[in-house]
């Protein structure tokens, strides 16, 4: 997946549970939301939706993280 404007690399302040994730969008409108999931999608990119990040650690564990909305 190629970096668009509103993504950038992840970094180790983005990991989820232990696993850095390979990018993090940060998309600021409805439509390049669903762009990005349409392309994590095609991809088939393992994305966590992160919203606030206040309930990040509810659930299990992933065992990969590709792409990490917030």
């Amino acid at each position: 997946m190629p970096l668009a404007a509103a993504m950038r690399a992840g970094a180790d302040a983005d990991a989820i549970d232990g696993i850095v994730p390979r990018y993090v969008a940060e998309p600021e409108t409805p439509e390049a939301l669903a762009e990005t999931l349409a392309q994590a999608s095609r991809d088939r990119l393992q994305t966590i939706i992160r919203g606030g990040g206040t309930k990040i650690d509810w659930g299990r564990p992933p065992r990969a993280v590709d792409l990490v909305v917030s």
